[in-house]
């Protein structure tokens, strides 16, 4: 785990433990999305969905939604708990729907990736160091991320970010 000198690990770090962790549990095919924060009873968390697929859904575009979800510590990137949707859903959305994966919709640049998880990391650092939510940041995290997905995903990362349903500080 990378750290800066003063002991904060980048959100790029944390999202490839979480990932590894998820992967660690669970071999069958999937993808794990980018990290949208969530709060819950009084804490902020970083939260992924998890989707389970055949490679051929994903040769055809298509993919089945979600079918977990993880939270994770916003400070070290423990993943806490995985949730099964079908027990324990964060939106209301059919099992059953295809959900369009276009590959030609995501930005490969290195620089799009940095400049995203830069803004991720400004708020997690002000949130660890208990200076508050920046929402306009975040906003802007989570627009330059939704913005980079297929219209059929912007959904689940609006949903698992609850943040704006919520009273936060």
């Amino acid at each position: 785990m990378i750290a800066d000198h003063f002991g904060f690990i980048r959100s790029n770090f944390l999202i490839q433990k979480i990932r590894n962790t998820i992967f660690e549990k669970n071999h069958e095919t999937h993808s794990v999305s980018y990290p949208v924060l969530r709060y819950e009873e009084g804490n902020y968390y970083l939260a992924i969905f998890i989707n389970h697929f055949k490679s051929d859904e994903l040769l055809d575009g298509h993919i089945k939604r979600p079918d977990q979800w993880a939270l994770a510590d916003i400070h070290n990137g423990d993943v806490l708990k995985i949730l099964d949707c079908h027990s324990d859903d964060f939106i209301d959305a059919p099992f059953d729907k295809d959900l369009q994966f276009d590959q030609d919709k995501i930005t490969p640049s290195q620089v799009y990736y940095e400049r995203l998880f830069a803004m991720l990391d400004q708020v997690r650092e002000e949130l660890c160091n208990e200076q508050g939510f920046n929402r306009e940041v975040y906003h802007q995290y989570l627009e330059k991320l939704i913005a980079n997905v297929t219209d059929d995903f912007a959904p689940f990362y609006n949903a698992l970010s609850n943040i704006d349903n919520q009273n936060v500080n």
